[in-house]
């Protein structure tokens, strides 16, 4: 197309003119295609066939006119519509920043002058109030021990008349109690001024954190902000880029739906009658037949798209620079450098054996005026190549697009084919091609090798995540996608699936939050309000799957939990550093302890009673990392966990026969069944539990009045105890009464109430409650009527309190400085003072078979 003037009149005026015109040259060039037709009709029918032959032609001519006029009337309206779409996009970016300006900024501003004078004034209510606390303040400075004493023997002087001697001791008196008010008024004050520099510290404080908070706020409008511009452009550039195709689309139809010419013999012409030769003169001067026929082949729209690629070609090289390589005859522009292959057949990606092919790879040569490009990718048996051929014609047919081939020798071939018939007459230099294709498309040249050695070692060794986890369901990404992500080789790493499964099923820490925008996973940390396109456990499972490409662990459960459990210990001690000698760190911390649970695969939340396993297991395999022996001995811990729960399984089981057999002690054996009566009395002779009334009825006469008791002589044997219900489990019997609580307690409820503060110097009182140690087994029908034999008696076994030890969530961890610290499983709350809740200890040895000196036992741990 030629290019437009310097100075071209105003946009409105140059359409006006154009429309006019237009409209002018159409209704004349309509009237001559109709005119032609009616000629060609009557030369036919009347057998004037050269007549008719001319007519034809320029009734091509003209159907070719219109069909350039009107193409080019479309690109007209097309390129207006594209400039009042752009002005349309400004004007919403002006108006969305003036909005911005005028409504939002205003908001923010007055937002943070309320949060000041708030701050302001609440610092000045506490100021005032410490004021008013001061002055209210009565300051009571007590005798000391030693000035009583002085008073006292000054009394006693007075009353034995020795007044001198008692005046002396007063005086002395009074200047001790100056003395000791000067002290206490000092110390008083020392305390006011502490209190003044705590309330400034304080307030110091909440002025940082205000400001902190207001930086925060103004960080996060700067990032509202930017994501909202970012939108606006996108949207746009989907906007432009739909016009575009449109355009195109139209372009291509009109194109298709054209007339096919197909040029004529000039010299086939012969002379036509007078009156003839007027008309198709006139007809020929209303075409504006000027300048050469043109010749469009059948293959135009094959044609079309080469040069449309062509074009997209040559626009990125010129708005993306790449690298230039001057050579001698021929420069090279390299855009792309691709990437060195690496997988199965990777000697067919390399020249000569030594030179490798890039995948990916596009380059640029520049041939003198004309221009070739070469393109790489990667095919199911090899390296595929391609190359265009951009010459610097304004016809079709010199364009040149070469079908994807694996066999760059043909390619070659075709190629310099086109290019000897492109040059017939011989005037250009074709020695640059006679170096061969591998050279002249720089796939030899150092800088390109150099480069791609550059590329390899930096995805080799480079840990920051490059690339956007992408999802096409809304909030759940798929394996695939988090394979891609964590950059897993199929080819490679086909036994560390796992490895993808793990990262994907591992729960995000506790503070971290996942969303989704446009496809896109980020992260946002809500302690910092910080988002990320990096997965929080990003780092460590690169660093795994590194670890296992070294190492190559077979894919069986046992291997992998060894090879997790050294990997988490390399990890801990820094084992890649050859200088790393000490490996005095903490190994029993509460990370080590869920990460080694997560491994386990067993969830100490529901089980809190597992700790203690997993923290026997992180000594032994510490020991085993320290010494650099092969870790194993996972089934051995997993055997071990399963021995834990049977454990516990059981106190859960006795606990509930406690509570059975506690609601049939309760029942007397005497009362009728429908109306049982509570038991309270215990019969050592009889066997027999009793409510008060049958007792007495049934110990009132005969050899039965010889069952003696004492009730108020608790630590002496005999032969009844009373029965009592704990208040507070309302499960067990109760065995201690208190006296200041006015409760019956059990052993276990005493010791959980009674640990801490006051409640210590309680007086407890030792009730004579049925105890299997003291009294001998009750009759077979006390229990449930002799449903519950006497073998299974679980009463007074303390199921409950090892159930709950079991159970509790509080478990003892030590810090840096080997200080006791309490952490809930549950809750994560972590604490240095003793809870209130019985603490979660290990199972003893002599309890439901503990560890009873098994397997775990005989472990070598530290």
């Amino acid at each position: 197309m030629p290019r437009a003037p310097a100075t071209s009149p105003p946009e409105s005026a140059r359409s006006s003119t154009f429309t006019s015109r237009l409209g002018g040259e159409e209704g004349m060039r309509e009237c001559a295609i109709r005119v032609l037709e009616i000629y060609k009709k009557q030369c036919d029918r009347d057998g004037y066939f050269d007549e008719a032959w001319e007519a034809a032609e320029s009734l091509r001519q003209l159907k070719h006119e219109q069909t350039r006029v009107l193409r080019e009337e479309v690109r007209r309206r097309h390129a207006e519509e594209l400039r009042s779409r752009q002005s349309c996009i400004e004007q919403q970016r002006t108006e969305y920043y003036r909005q911005w300006e005028e409504e939002r900024l205003p908001n923010l501003k007055r937002a943070v002058e309320d949060i000041r004078e708030s701050l302001v004034q609440r610092q000045a209510l506490a100021r005032d109030e410490l004021h008013r606390k001061l002055r209210k303040r009565r300051y009571r400075v007590a005798a000391s021990g030693k000035v009583l004493n002085m008073l006292a023997r000054a009394r006693s002087l007075t009353l034995r008349d020795d007044y001198g001697k008692a005046r002396l001791l007063l005086g002395e008196a009074e200047r001790e109690d100056s003395r000791s008010r000067m002290e206490e008024q000092a110390h008083e004050e020392d305390r006011v001024c502490r209190l003044m520099r705590e309330l400034a510290d304080r307030q110091r404080k909440e002025r940082t954190m205000v400001e902190g908070k207001i930086q925060d706020m103004r960080q996060e409008v700067l990032r509202q902000q930017q994501r909202e511009f970012e939108d606006l452009e996108r949207r746009a550039g989907r906007k432009l880029a739909a016009l575009r195709k449109k355009q195109k689309k139209e372009l291509s139809e009109m194109v298709r739906d054209g007339p096919s010419f197909e040029g004529g013999r000039a010299d086939e012409a012969t002379a036509a009658p007078t009156s003839r030769t007027t008309c198709f003169s006139m007809i020929e001067s209303l075409a504006g037949n000027k300048g050469p026929r043109m010749r469009v082949m059948a293959s135009h729209l094959a044609q079309a798209k080469a040069v449309s690629a062509a074009e997209e070609l040559q626009d990125f090289r010129r708005e993306r620079e790449g690298q230039l390589i001057i050579r001698e005859q021929a420069p090279l522009l390299v855009v792309s450098f691709g990437q060195k292959y690496s997988g199965p057949n990777s000697s067919k990606y390399k020249i000569e054996g030594k030179y490798h092919i890039p995948v990916n790879y596009k380059a640029i040569l520049k041939w003198g005026d004309d221009e070739m490009v070469v393109l790489t990718r990667q095919g199911p048996f090899g390296p595929e190549f391609q190359i265009i051929y951009l010459p610097k014609s304004t016809v079709a047919d010199d364009f040149t697009l070469f079908d994807w081939n694996s066999n760059m020798t043909q390619l070659w071939d075709e190629l310099l084919t086109v290019l000897e018939t492109m040059d017939e007459g011989g005037t250009r230099d074709m020695t640059v091609f006679t170096q061969g294709p591998w050279y002249v498309f720089g796939f030899t040249e150092d800088a390109v090798q150099l480069e791609l050695d550059k590329v390899k070692k930096k995805d080799d060794t480079e840990d920051l995540v490059d690339g956007i986890l992408y999802c096409e369901e809304p909030d759940k990404p798929t394996l695939e996608e988090f394979q891609r992500y964590l950059g897993v080789k199929p080819e490679l790493d086909d036994h560390f699936v796992w490895i993808s499964h793990e990262f994907m099923n591992e729960p995000l820490p506790a503070n971290y939050y996942q969303y989704t925008n446009a496809g896109m996973v980020y992260w946002v940390n809500a302690t910092t309000q910080e988002s990320s396109w990096k997965h929080p456990h990003y780092d460590k499972y690169k660093k795994m799957l590194r670890a296992a490409r070294i190492n190559r662990p077979l894919p069986h459960w046992k291997t992998i939990m060894s090879f997790q459990v050294e990997f988490l210990f390399s990890e801990l001690f820094n084992l890649n550093d050859p200088s790393k000698t000490d490996f005095d760190v903490p190994i029993e911390t509460v990370n080590n302890v869920f990460e080694l649970a997560r491994i386990f695969k067993v969830d100490i939340k529901e089980e809190p009673y597992l700790t203690h396993v997993l923290k026997r297991a992180l000594r032994h395999y510490a020991d085993v990392v320290r010494s650099k022996r092969a870790v194993g001995g996972v089934e051995e811990f997993r055997n071990l966990m399963q021995r834990y729960r049977d454990v516990v399984q059981q106190f859960e089981k006795a606990n509930e026969l406690e509570s059975e057999q506690v609601t049939s002690l309760r029942q007397c054996v005497e009362c009728p069944d429908d109306n049982k009566e509570p038991a309270v009395l215990y019969c050592d002779n009889c066997k027999d539990m009793l409510c008060q009334p049958c007792f007495d009825r049934l110990h009132c006469k005969g050899q039965r009045q010889n069952h003696k008791h004492s009730v108020l002589q608790l630590y002496l044997p005999g032969t009844w105890v009373e029965l009592g219900i704990c208040a507070e489990c309302d499960s067990s019997l109760a065995q201690l009464h208190c006296v200041q609580c006015q409760d019956a307690l059990c052993y276990s409820c005493y010791e959980q109430i009674h640990i801490r503060g006051g409640r210590r110097n309680h007086v407890p009182i030792v009730l004579r409650s049925f105890s299997l140690s003291m009294h001998t087994i009750p009759a077979s029908s006390t229990f449930a009527f002799g449903a519950i034999s006497p073998a299974a008696v679980t009463i007074g076994s303390n199921a409950a309190r090892n159930l709950a030890i079991s159970m509790s969530p509080w478990v003892v961890f030590e810090d840096e400085c080997e200080v006791k610290v309490y952490y809930n499983i549950q809750t994560g709350e972590c604490q240095r003072d003793l809870p209130m809740a019985p603490l979660n200890t290990s199972i003893e040895s002599s309890i439901g078979g503990g560890f009873s000196y098994g397997w775990a036992e005989s472990l070598t741990c530290t």
